[in-house]
């Protein structure tokens, strides 16, 4: 008898709660987003600040833009993606987006910028 309550009860339990696997609403999920354009911005200091102002669109307005960056010597690796709320319903257009990631100070050299796979070489 106690196997059976057991059972029923943690049968309730996982269909309340959901499995590890399911992704509960309000969850973060990551999706695409699709770059059309970077252009480095330098601006007049010492050291050289550096952004790229990296232009693009989303797969809908519900997709918020996000971006990891990494540096390795004279190499600046940037990925850019986006975010949404898992179980969000969402009007299915693209929205536009242009940012502005600081890449950091730089001396004067030769260096690599690779946002999501393409390379971006500039100079100080």
């Amino acid at each position: 008898m106690n196997l059976v309550v057991g059972g029923i009860a943690l049968s309730l339990l996982t269909a309340l709660c959901g499995t590890a696997d399911e992704p509960m609403p309000g969850d973060r999920g990551a999706g695409p987003a699709f770059i059309d354009d970077v252009e480095l911005l330098m601006l007049e200091s010492y050291p050289v600040q550096v952004g790229a102002v990296v232009r693009g669109t989303l797969p809908d307005p519900c997709h918020q833009l996000e971006w990891k960056l990494s540096a390795s010597g004279d190499r600046i690796d940037v990925e850019v993606f986006s975010t949404f709320e898992v179980g969000l319903d969402c009007i299915a257009v693209v929205e536009e987006f242009e940012a502005t990631i600081d890449i950091g100070d730089f001396e004067n050299g030769e260096y690599l910028l690779v946002v999501n796979g393409v390379e971006y070489p500039f100079q100080i």
